[in-house]
């Protein structure tokens, strides 16, 4: 699914838009809102996205600067500017840092629409130009993998760990890591073998996959470790160094922050392409916090137990962070007994408890899916597979029904309840009560 952001600071221009184009069908887009530049690198922190829709004049940083911005960290994404100045000036200054159109907004929605469907066919002829089968033929034929294995093995192996950490190795190994510096975990799998696929093949496409991983991750340092026919790890750290080449509000960010947000932001870009180059469905779990070398053998252990566990159908998990607590317990006492139905409930249920209770808060994906170590886009699926329904739909019929309530129990003023079912605006929440209970919610209390 492509991932669409909207950045302007006029709200009626982000939620007309979303709005707009949460109604079309034909497109399959996830859209997100933003109301500053800076908003918008909140989200981009933590979602990568395929589509920024912007304003150019913002207050604070510009859109142009948020441009740059984006082109260093997610250099694919499609940035289509729209704005209500059409000066000359601003229009080549766009189109000279690379982005993908320039609109204003007098044009109207055709010509937006016009402009989303391009980007969208520049994004899949970039996937068709990919050049993965290439690399990996030429990773294939190197010995280091079998080298990196075994030395991999050795380091969490208690009595023969000290014997492999040391800079002579790396270097003999050419493991571009630094031993001064904690390391995070990426553990992969692949779900599932197409039966006519042999060993040699199995084991081209396991290259593949660190090529697809190594690609989307190339703004950090990284190491994969083949370990089975099935089962991928990747050693990750901080590229040091590195700094941005102009000012940004946000430049300062501590460097282990920005790579966790970076590493779990591309996860589901990495399973997507997977299954559309490759043809096959990977599961992905990273530990969510960097280790102490010494710690590998505990953390390794952690990550195959949570592929063990699994949730739902088991396949195509993706998964932020290792539930430590979780992974204990149900490891020393209830493991032979737990199903993944079961497991999967138990995340449900705690969903469909958390939800209710915080109505008036942020309830966007990214935050429920934060409170169960999971993807926003996994946890999306997952939540439909096990209840039937989206976990919008559920979200939006406790928002009405709550509406509904104060609305007729209570003396609080429409804004004021707006605010309780987590409406910034009495605009917003007006047109979207009256959307889904056909008048306004004045109309309704009257």
């Amino acid at each position: 699914m492509i991932k669409l952001l909207i950045v302007d600071d006029e709200p009626y221009i982000v939620e007309g838009l979303f709005e707009m184009l949460s109604e079309l069908t034909s497109l399959d887009i996830e859209l997100y809102m933003a109301y500053s530049a800076d908003q918008a690198i909140q989200r981009l922190l933590s979602t990568k996205m395929d589509i920024v829709i912007s304003d150019i004049r913002m207050p604070g940083m510009n859109g142009l600067e948020l441009q740059r911005w984006i082109s260093d960290r997610w250099p694919k994404c499609k940035v289509i500017f729209l704005t209500g100045f059409g000066d000359i000036h601003y229009a080549q200054e766009a189109i000279r840092f690379g982005c993908s159109d320039y609109i204003l907004k007098t044009e109207g929605d055709e010509s937006i629409l016009r402009s989303i469907n391009n980007a969208i066919a520049q994004i899949n002829a970039d996937v068709k130009n990919d050049q993965i089968l290439i690399n990996a033929q030429q990773q294939f034929l190197q010995a280091l993998p079998v080298l990196h294995k075994q030395w991999f093995m050795e380091v969490i192996d208690p009595k023969r760990v000290h014997m492999n950490l040391n800079e002579q190795k790396f270097h003999e190994l050419k493991i571009q890591l630094s031993l001064n510096e904690k390391v995070l975990l990426l553990g992969g799998r692949v779900d599932r073998w197409n039966e006519h696929k042999d060993f040699s093949t199995q084991l081209q496409l396991m290259h593949m996959v660190q090529n697809i991983v190594e690609e989307n991750l190339n703004r950090v340092q990284i190491q994969s470790i083949l370990m089975e026919e099935s089962e991928i790890i990747w050693l990750i750290q901080p590229k040091l160094n590195k700094s941005a080449s102009f000012n940004l509000p946000l430049a300062s960010i501590k460097p282990w922050e920005d790579t966790l947000s970076y590493v779990t932001g591309s996860m589901e870009s990495i399973q997507g392409r997977c299954r559309r180059l490759l043809e096959m469905p990977i599961s992905l779990v990273c530990t969510g916090e960097p280790i102490n070398w010494d710690d590998m053998e505990m953390v390794y252990s952690q990550i195959l137990q949570t592929m063990d566990l699994g949730l739902g159908n088991g396949q195509e998990m993706l998964i932020i962070k290792c539930d430590e607590e979780q992974i204990t317990k149900e490891s020393e006492v209830y493991r032979n007994y737990l199903t993944q139905d079961e497991k999967t409930h138990h995340v449900i249920k705690k969903l469909n408890k958390y939800i209710p209770e915080n109505l008036s808060t942020d309830l966007s994906l990214n935050t429920l899916a934060n409170l169960v170590y999971m993807n926003p886009s996994y946890l999306s699926t997952l939540y439909k597979q096990y209840t039937g329904k989206n976990i919008s739909d559920y979200i939006t019929e406790l928002r009405v029904e709550k509406a509904k309530g104060l609305l007729q129990n209570s003396s609080f003023k429409i804004h004021e309840i707006a605010e309780e079912v987590g409406f910034s605006t009495s605009g917003y929440f007006t047109r979207f009560f009256k959307k889904h209970v056909g008048v306004t919610p004045q109309e309704y209390r009257n």
